[in-house]
């Protein structure tokens, strides 16, 4: 079951969701030192992270991104992101992003692969909208992990991967993975469980307990020697969202089943 951006802020606006917030963009940051005139866009729910980008690229006073965007699908509903600038979030449709082909540098997808409803569509479309030698960083909770078993947090939800798997399932849509790493190598309950010594413990996490990890932060590289078929589709707006409250999903709002 997919979590719905309410559950989703909400747990990221908790230590906890902070701490994991801050362990992952650590790994982006090393592995995207500077994204420096580059065109980005989340997707999921991935303002948590682009936040955190963005700071660390001001603090170390490198240049900015060309842009960023964060994309949420319809089935999980949207905010305004960020807080204090232009809306910079729209609502789309996993299959039939509205975006034009080889628009985007690189792609940070979080709360996405592993919960999609149309899975080949959404990959077809990471293809079709990264530019020739773009770069996409997919987070998912990895299958043996502590985090994927716990349904107290939005890692807990939809289908685990392990390495093997999400090789296997990217390289068939011309996304051959580049890099793997892990994070979150604690479990979210017992002392953890309000995000106390998470960040602390995740320098020896990765040297000691790669067994334990949580996450799969897998960075893929799109190729270009033929084209991934596709069926023709009526591409939709980008139809940024409007307003500051969290909008739950489609479904919600008009009343029917979560």
């Amino acid at each position: 079951m997919r979590p719905d951006v309410i559950a989703l802020r909400n747990f990221y606006e908790r230590p906890l969701g902070r701490a994991a917030a801050s362990c992952i963009a650590d790994q982006i940051d090393r592995l995207w030192p500077d994204l420096g005139g580059q065109h980005v866009a989340g997707i999921g729910y991935a303002p948590p992270l682009l936040d955190q980008l963005l700071v660390r690229h001001d603090v170390a006073g490198k240049k900015p991104p060309a842009s960023m965007v964060a994309l949420m699908p319809a089935a999980q509903g949207v905010v305004h992101w960020p807080d204090t600038h232009r809306n910079a979030t729209a609502l789309v449709e996993e299959d039939a992003l509205p975006l034009p082909d080889g628009s985007f540098d690189r792609l940070v997808l979080i709360h996405a692969l592993e919960v999609a409803d149309h899975l080949p569509g959404l990959l077809r479309e990471l293809w079709r909208v990264l530019s020739p030698g773009g770069r996409v960083i997919i987070i998912v909770p990895r299958r043996r992990g502590t985090w994927a078993g716990f349904e107290r947090t939005p890692f807990g939800s939809g289908q685990p991967y392990s390495s093997q798997q999400l090789e296997r399932t990217l390289a068939s849509y011309l996304l051959p993975v580049t890099r793997i790493r892990r994070s979150l190598f604690v479990p979210p309950f017992g002392p953890f469980s309000q995000g106390r010594g998470v960040r602390f413990l995740e320098r020896s996490g990765a040297l000691f307990l790669g067994s334990l990890a949580g996450l799969l932060i897998v960075e893929a590289e799109k190729q270009i020697y033929r084209a991934v078929p596709n069926a023709p589709v009526q591409r939709p707006v980008f139809a940024p969202a409007i307003r500051k409250p969290a909008l739950g999903s489609l479904s919600q709002s008009h009343g029917g089943e979560s």
